[in-house]
Order: C-alpha cells, then structure tokens, then sequence
C-alpha cells in the first residue's frame, strides 16, 4: 500500500534556503583560510591581492561538489561578496548609493568586520558584509533570489551586530543596529521594500533597510554612480532568459538550439561592454590593478557557469575568454614584472611571473612557458623550487 505523503512547499523552500546558508559558511570558511587574514578586522588595502583568491577558490571548491541549484547559489552569491570587497576607489560609490552617504577617496577608511556570529540556537549564521566606515557600521546582504524571510534575517543580523559593541548607559544595555541595506540581483516583482515595525508595551519601532534593486541600473547608471564593483553583475540580466528558453522549449531540440545561440550572442555583446568599461576605469586610473582583475575573473566565472548549465558547447567561453584575456593579460604581466623588478633579479621576476600564471591564472607549465616563451624543464624547475 502506498503513502501519499503531499511535501510541504514552504519547509522545502525554508530547508532549501538552510542548507544554502549553511553551504556559504562553509565555502567562506574555505575563502577566509586562504587569505590568510589576522584578526577579525581587516583593512581594505589588506584584501587586494586576496580578492583575486576568493574566485578562484569558489572554482576548486565546486570541481569537489555537485553542481546542484543549492551549491550554484552560493558561487553567485560568493562572486558578488568578492566584488564587494575591492578597494574603495571601487567601491565607495556603491556605498554611498546603498547608505545614502557621501564618503570620499582620501578621507574614508574602511575596516571589514567579522560576520559570523552564533545564535540563540548556538547555530552559526553569517551576513554578508559588515563594515565600519570612519567609525560608522554598516550592515550589507546581497540576495540573487527573493527571500520572503529576508526581513527577519536582517533583524537577526543586525542585533547579532549590535552586540559587538553594546555598553552599558544609565541601566541601559544600549544596542545600535548598524545602518542595513540588502541588493537583489535578479528581477523579481514580488520583492518588496524591507521594513520591520517591532511592538512592545504599546509602543512601536519602525526599522527600514534600503532595498536596492539591481536590475533597475544600467551600465551607464553605474557609472554615473561610480558603482564600478558591480559591472559583472550586470551578466545576472540574462540568467532569467536562459531559465525561459530551457523552460519553454523542453519539446523542442531545434527551437532551443536557435533560442540559445542568440542568447550566446546577446551575452558576448554585454561582456563587451562591460569589458570595455572596465578597461576604461582602469586606463582613467579610476580603478586598481586588483579591481580590474577580480572584476574580469567575475565576469569570465559568470560566463563560464552560464556555458556550463546552459549551452553544451565551449563556444562561448572560449569567445569570452578572448575577450577577457586582451586585458587580464597586460595587467598581470604589469603586476608580474613589478613583483620581479622588487627583488631587482631576472630569476625572481620569472619566478614572480610563474608564481601569479600558475596559481592564480591556473596555468599548466607547457601553457606558461610558451606565454612566457621560456624552456619548459625551465619553468617546471622554477615551479618545482617555489613548491607550488
């Protein structure tokens, strides 16, 4: 005899979203070893050449885990949490928009908070990002998908925040909340503002977090605003495409294949431009070394996880790669010589450019010695000596 058991789809949406949160930590876990961060404040100028780890982190991570809706959740959420981190030439803008704040390059100092923190159920939670800002706190979340929740988690976060530094004045154990704002990446029209109205003894108080709508900026909007870290994003606007044609073309092979190869195109054409705006922040001096190349490897990770859940071919990675390369390349080839003329020794730059092509571009050696145009026993030897 057979038990119809009907599932619930609110818990599955909740047990859904606790293993999500629950795979992040353990992937920022992973992001924090890496960096190799003392303390748990961390300077912005101490994150720029750990920036360009944390993708390339979230990579070895999934090649160990299956590509499930859970685990691609917390790539994207990891991709938008490193451009967040950048430094605030980068940044500031985006700051400013969420916070409704004026910050300036040369007067802000920006320190990076801890942001794991353990509830009432001795459960470990973590927001996204957590900053202090010329002596001010700020709480920000970045959600790619809507969160009927999200209002509560906020809260949570928030008094989770408030009691890093509650003193005690006149009896009274004062908890600021920090200034909160949450950015949704992919358009959804039943997100609404993020408001709270608490109640205790008759009396009420209103708690309003800015809710940022992602799809509403266009390349140029974010420009304007100087919000240069989130350019990669912009890629975000054609996963919900994608999502239609797989789900309105399931009869059809040849319909799919027609749809897809469009959007292949339409997704080349907004690599370019953002591309292109990156290499002209970077040519104006408006961003760092390490800002261009976390955004670029932003931008190539997006394309590549489209690629691999949407399109059965490596067309479109390797056009985007080219892309990407025309101006990854000459940026870490900069960075290389400099590492090497610091040690003022031909070996220690070559050592200096194999270092950054091995580990950070995950290079082979035959692929780095005819980049570098250099013996290959040359450059396994070099490798073999660094222990890489």
């Amino acid at each position: 005899m057979e038990n119809n058991v009907t599932k619930d789809p609110i818990s599955s949406e909740e047990n859904e979203y606790d293993q999500l949160e629950q795979s992040l930590m353990n992937v920022m876990d992973i992001l924090d070893k890496r960096k190799n961060a003392s303390g748990q404040n961390i300077d912005a100028s101490g994150k720029q050449t750990a920036n360009n780890l944390m993708l390339k982190s979230l990579s070895d991570f999934f090649k160990q885990h299956n590509p499930t809706e859970v685990s691609e959740q917390v790539q994207l959420d990891g991709i938008v949490k490193a451009l967040l981190e950048l430094s605030p030439e980068c940044i500031l803008g985006t700051i400013n928009e969420c916070f409704n704040t004026k910050y300036a390059l040369g007067t802000t100092k920006i320190n990076y908070l801890k942001t794991n923190f353990i509830d009432t159920n001795f459960k470990e939670t973590g927001a996204d990002l957590v900053m202090d800002i010329n002596s001010q706190i700020y709480h920000l979340e970045i959600q790619t998908i809507n969160d009927k929740n999200m209002q509560s988690r906020l809260l949570d976060y928030g008094l989770a925040v408030a009691k890093m530094n509650s003193p005690l004045i006149d009896g009274y154990k004062v908890m600021s909340i920090p200034s909160q704002a949450v950015i949704f990446i992919e358009e959804n029209k039943k997100i609404i503002n993020q408001r709270l109205m608490l109640e205790s003894n008759n009396e009420k108080l209103k708690h309003s977090i800015q809710t940022i709508r992602f799809w509403e900026y266009s390349v140029e909007s974010l420009i304007q605003k100087k919000m240069y870290c989130l350019l990669p994003i912009v890629l975000f606007q054609h996963r919900k495409s994608l999502k239609n044609i797989v789900r309105r073309t399931k009869n059809s092979t040849v319909k799919r294949s027609e749809a897809l190869n469009s959007a292949s195109i339409e997704i080349q054409r907004t690599v370019k431009t953002i591309s292109d705006t990156i290499e002209q922040l970077y040519k104006k001096s408006l961003i760092l070394d390490n800002d261009a190349l976390t955004m670029l490897e932003a931008v190539q990770n997006l394309t590549n996880y489209f690629g691999d859940k949407y399109f059965n071919n490596q067309i479109l990675k390797e056009k985007v790669n080219t892309m990407v390369q025309k101006l990854y390349n000459p940026i870490l080839a900069k960075q290389s010589k400099e590492e090497g003329l610091k040690e003022g020794l031909e070996k220690g730059r070559a050592e200096g450019e194999i270092k950054v092509l091995y580990t950070r571009m995950k290079m082979s050696d035959q692929e780095i010695s005819k980049e570098l145009k250099m013996p290959l026993e040359t450059v396994k030897e070099i490798i073999k000596e660094l222990k890489l």
